[in-house]
């Protein structure tokens, strides 16, 4: 037993070493990375027109388009609203025009008429009087009768009547012509109006849209201001979206370097380039917008409401997304720059914000400033150097 025991050789001791570990590695370089605020909202038309019935009837037509989801063209016809007593009043009012109108003629031609005889009436009233006064001067010289006196004073008296009176009625035409034709105008006002009335029982789309609801039907009595559809304009859009108040003080762009102390006076806002698009979608492909004002700041979120607006007939030709009123959209807002940071996938920086850097083949863990996480991407300073 001895023998064998010392025949074993001697077990020689080493230190352990770690198992090399497969990491990947990326090479980073600074950079300057424009921010992206993104938010979500539904698309809204800015242009919503309520077509109501401006006269009261029945609704004896109805354009085959009139149903939700159809596209009216500007100009195109939708109803026609029956009201037969229009026409009736029309040829009231045309009948008291042209009457009003024969009565304003024969008004200035009995007004020269009236002139005329009034320069007569007036000579007479001079001839009358110097008659009078002659046969005064006979009775005076008892060269004539009494009975000769009244006679010419019954005359004078009877001539200075008829001047009068013409008088008035010459001084009186301006106001009476004047009277005749305010009421003229006033009926040609009101035959204006019932041909207006007429011209809209015939309800004209005023712009090309979208019927988002229709509340009539053929046959139907509907009455002066009543609703018959709701129509959208989808080529102009827009998207209020929530923006953290943070992300609103520290990245976007304002006319005035000062920003506003209130939360409410973000009138400033500079007007940016945005990228809509329709959530659920990831191909890539989105349709142009820009930031076009602050709406409100929403208390119970802590964030800014911003409307974004876009065109969806401003790049003819080109293939984008369909946008509609009611859609669901992803919009990426353009912020200011950040600049001199690393860009690094998100699931390299720890919620510690740290990093592992590879250094002489061995992984180092090092601490960064994160600046900014978006589209998967965290960028940080300091901790690393180009490489």
């Amino acid at each position: 037993m001895t023998v064998m025991i010392s025949l074993k050789p001697d077990i020689q001791r080493t230190s352990p070493q770690p198992a090399p570990l497969p990491v990947s590695v990326i090479e980073v370089r600074p950079e300057t990375v424009p921010v992206v605020i993104t938010g979500y909202g539904r698309a809204r038309a800015v242009n919503t027109v309520i077509l109501s019935a401006r006269v009261s009837g029945v609704l004896d037509e109805v354009s085959p388009l009139l149903k939700p989801g159809s596209i009216l063209p500007a100009g195109g016809w939708v109803a026609r609203i029956d009201d037969p007593d229009l026409k009736h009043r029309e040829t009231a009012a045309q009948a008291q025009i042209t009457g009003l109108e024969e009565q304003i003629r024969e008004l200035r031609v009995t007004h020269a008429s009236q002139k005329e005889r009034l320069k007569i009436a007036l000579r007479n009233q001079a001839l009358f009087r110097t008659d009078y006064d002659r046969t005064r001067g006979l009775i005076k010289n008892k060269a004539a009768a009494r009975a000769s006196l009244d006679q010419a004073e019954r005359a004078l008296n009877q001539a200075r009547d008829m001047a009068s009176m013409l008088t008035l009625k010459v001084q009186a035409f301006p106001h009476i012509l004047s009277r005749q034709i305010s009421r003229l105008e006033e009926k040609k006002a009101e035959l204006a109006l019932i041909r207006n009335d007429i011209r809209h029982c015939r309800v004209i789309s005023p712009l090309s849209a979208r019927i988002c609801s229709v509340s009539v039907e053929k046959g139907q009595y509907v009455t002066k201001g009543q609703e018959l559809a709701v129509l959208a304009d989808d080529q102009l859009l827009e998207i209020e979206v929530a923006a953290d108040i943070r992300d609103v003080r520290q990245w976007l762009l304002f006319d005035s370097p000062i920003q506003p102390v209130s939360v409410n006076g973000f009138a400033g806002i500079q007007p940016v380039n945005c990228r809509i698009f329709i959530a659920g979608e990831d191909n890539g492909r989105f349709n142009p917008g820009m930031l076009h004002r602050a709406v409100r700041f929403d208390e119970q979120i802590h964030a800014l409401i911003l409307a974004v607006r876009t065109d969806t007939n401003s790049l003819p030709g080109t293939e984008l997304p369909r946008l509609a009123e009611g859609m669901l959209c992803r919009v990426d807002i353009e912020g200011a720059f950040m600049k001199n940071v690393f860009a690094l996938p998100g699931e390299t920086v720890s919620f510690e914000k740290t990093v592992f850097v590879c250094r002489n083949n061995r992984l180092e863990t090092v601490r960064v400033d994160v600046i900014r996480s978006q589209n998967g991407m965290t960028y940080v300073r300091g901790g690393l150097n180009p490489g």
